[in-house]
């Protein structure tokens, strides 16, 4: 994103060390946080950098824990309609659920949907801002960028624009797919319960 930026990609000690801190809490939590996040950043580097950090859903849980290790960090919070998160599930499940029947993955990708969005929606915090997924990529140049106070040169926007237009697993040129149209009974369920968390996020994005 910047040539002094490092991305820090779900890494998945972070995760582990949360649940962990659930179970034996520590002293200060906050500052172990803190002190991981940039041990992964110099490792990299050797020195201390900006640090971008990619977190998954799961971490969706401990916000309030990153806003008192990062008190001045912005925390952007990338939505995407609930069917097409549910339907990514069960066309490809993660390894977690991987070799379950389909009604079982369904569920599961339910609940942690449902509780990624919870999560997310109970966060009230002034530099939480919310981007729909269909905004992207051009919101991560038009709008991301500003919100972490990265100035984007041409050269840098025009790497930005390349890489967008290739899939980030594979790097093969990026082409939209249809979707697999979901179970009725877990339409009923996106419908009934996750889309009203999606559009009440989706408002305060407009806010």
């Amino acid at each position: 994103m910047h040539e002094q930026s490092v991305l820090v990609g779900e890494p998945e000690i972070v995760f582990q060390f949360l649940q962990a801190n659930l179970q034996r809490p520590l002293e200060a939590p906050d500052k172990t946080l803190r002190q991981l996040i940039r041990a992964l950043g110099r490792r990299r580097f050797g020195t201390e950098q900006r640090f971008v950090v990619k977190l998954s859903s799961r971490t969706s849980h401990f916000l309030a824990l990153f806003r008192q290790a990062f008190p001045k960090t912005p925390i952007v919070w990338v939505q995407r309609e609930p069917a097409e998160i549910v339907e990514s599930n069960l066309r490809r499940p993660r390894r977690a659920l991987a070799g379950l029947d389909p009604e079982s993955v369904a569920r599961l990708a339910l609940r942690n949907v449902s509780w990624a969005f919870l999560a997310a929606t109970g966060f009230e915090d002034a530099n939480f801002h919310v981007v729909d997924y269909r905004n992207l990529p051009s919101a991560a140049w038009t709008h991301v960028a500003s919100l972490m106070q990265v100035q984007i040169g041409e050269d840098c926007l025009l790497r930005m624009r390349n890489v967008s237009r290739s899939h980030s697993h594979s790097g093969d040129p990026y082409v939209r797919r249809t979707p697999n149209p979901l179970p009725k009974h877990v339409q009923d369920i996106v419908s009934n319960t996750l889309n009203p968390l999606y559009e009440a996020l989706a408002r305060r994005a407009r806010l």
